[in-house]
């Protein structure tokens, strides 16, 4: 089958049609060999790569659609700092089904300044035993 591609994401992955006797084929983008990946997908479990020169597509390919997951960044607030605000992220990625809801509790959380880059902020954030990390430094306001 050829591959139509419907869209390129910023991630390099190029997706194709559902194939009229099941699975879904993707080609990705390699960025570590520079190599594209044929990859067949059904009912969410990985049955193929192709043309892979390295590993790394086949790590990504079941890393990325059987369990999408994303660094979360975002600013949340800062008493007595110098700056009202202080940039954190998540130490690893998030499955995206949760971005929303660790959204959602960062907006209410406020910190107490000083704080340095790569603090913990938040821990366990929404029970993903991933915790959330600033990404800045904010002084105490004198």
């Amino acid at each position: 089958m050829k591959l139509e591609n419907i869209s390129t994401l910023f991630i390099g992955v190029l997706k194709s049609r559902m194939n009229e006797d099941g699975p879904y084929k993707y080609q990705i983008l390699d960025y570590s060999c520079l190599e594209t990946n044929d990859i067949n997908l059904e009912n969410s479990k990985l049955i193929s790569v192709q043309g892979n020169k390295c590993n790394k597509g086949i790590l990504y390919a079941n890393k990325q659609y059987i369990i999408p997951c994303r660094i979360v960044t975002t600013i949340i607030k800062v008493n007595n700092g110098s700056s009202r605000t202080l940039p954190v992220k998540s130490e690893l990625g998030v499955p995206k089904s949760l971005i929303f809801s660790i959204l959602n509790e960062l907006n209410n959380l406020t910190v107490n300044a000083p704080i340095n880059n790569g603090d913990i902020i938040k821990e366990n954030i929404c029970n993903t035993g991933i915790n959330i990390i600033a990404a800045g430094n904010v002084q105490l306001y004198s």
